[in-house]
């Protein structure tokens, strides 16, 4: 019944500037009915359209977790690799082919074990920032005061910083570096390192 829109709508879709026609009721009638045919058709697109962007999101996601629980495994031989050599060099970097290795002490932390003893002191030392009808430590004027003094006051305990392990790779070819860094923590990378260590053993 709407054969004659299809082929007018095939005709006008090769011209860049739409004739208007006019239409007799049946023909608006026969127009209204392909624009219902048309709209279901683009509703069928959509939901195919956001079916395969699905599909593509979760073969994405899989992908990008099975490569980067490789790249978390290496990051933690490397590492474990590092501090070896750097207990026995003392070296806090190492230059490869592909890239680098790193370690860099990080910054102590400090701890408020008791706030009551701390207070007076944090008090009498100018620690405290005045918050509306409170007192609190001063945290970065804490760290100052320690640091500059090596005064710990009582209430207060230095956590002393770990040292970060990273690494840089060199894409082959373009000589673009790509920094990553990895905190994974040495206990689990150190099992790690001895099991695959000694499987390539017994090869």
């Amino acid at each position: 019944m709407t054969q004659w829109v299809d082929e007018w709508l095939a005709e006008i879709e090769q011209k860049e500037v739409q004739d208007q026609f006019r239409l007799s009721a049946l023909q608006a009638d026969q127009c209204l009915q392909k624009i219902a045919e048309l709209e279901a058709k683009l509703n069928d697109v959509e939901t195919l359209a956001a079916e395969e962007q699905l599909l593509i999101e979760r073969y994405r996601q899989t992908e990008s977790d099975r490569i980067m629980k490789k790249v978390s495994y290496l990051s933690a031989q490397l590492e474990f690799f590092m501090r070896d050599h750097n207990a026995k060099t003392n070296d806090k970097s190492l230059t490869l082919v592909h890239g680098q290795l790193k370690l860099r002490q990080q910054r102590d932390k400090l701890e408020i074990e008791n706030i009551e003893q701390l207070m007076p002191v944090a008090s009498a030392k100018g620690l405290l920032r005045i918050v509306p009808e409170a007192f609190e430590i001063d945290l970065p004027k804490l760290n100052k005061y320690v640091k500059a003094s090596g005064d710990v006051p009582p209430g207060v305990k230095v956590i002393s910083g770990d040292t970060k392990f990273s690494y840089i790779t060199i894409k082959g070819g373009n000589n673009v570096e790509q920094r990553q860094s990895s905190q994974a923590g040495i206990e689990s990378g150190a099992e790690s390192a001895s099991d695959a260590l000694e499987a390539a053993t017994h090869r």
